[in-house]
């Protein structure tokens, strides 16, 4: 190699090992900056329905810790590849179950006057469920139109991805 090659190779090193720095000071900027600020949300369907509607741009944040969540916080989890956008029901430790087409948690009734009665308890039919530690039970407020936590269980409080915060053009 003559010392031309070699200058023109070292410098293509430089610029590789100088682009893949940048890249990464990128990437790690970016991640550390999303969890500053507020995250949009689209929603998709009704399953939110009277609370939210199709296409509505909701504010979320990241900041959240499992005893900060409580009933009725709105959350955006995931299971497997699918986002879903659900009520919280019951938090860990809670019993809950299914009764006359209302959720009862702990033994109490929830009084959910903007939801209809549901039709299909799901895994809730003639059975109560104690949650673990780590664990949430979700619904959509649509209950007749909600693909949620009576069809797959309960979530695990490391799928939860955000805390919706109110619709993106109020102030939080």
């Amino acid at each position: 190699m003559t010392k031309h090659q070699n200058e023109t190779f070292k410098s293509d090193i430089k610029s590789v090992i100088i682009g893949v720095l940048i890249a990464t000071l990128f990437f790690l900027c970016t991640k550390v900056l999303s969890n500053w600020f507020d995250n949009p949300v689209i929603v998709s369907g009704n399953s939110m329905f009277p609370t939210y509607k199709n296409d509505d741009i909701l504010r979320a944040t990241k900041k959240f810790t499992k005893d900060s969540l409580s009933c009725g916080d709105v959350v955006v989890f995931k299971i497997g590849f699918k986002q879903y956008i659900k009520r919280i029901i019951a938090t860990p430790g809670d019993t809950i179950a299914v009764e006359n087409g209302q959720f009862v948690v702990n033994d109490i009734v929830i009084d959910e006057p903007l939801c209809d009665l549901m039709e299909d308890a799901g895994i809730l039919d003639n059975t109560t469920i104690t949650l673990a530690d780590d664990e949430f039970f979700c619904a959509g407020d649509n209950r007749n139109n909600s693909n949620d936590c009576r069809a797959f269980g309960p979530i695990k409080f490391e799928n939860i991805r955000l805390l919706v915060k109110s619709y993106w053009n109020e102030k939080s």
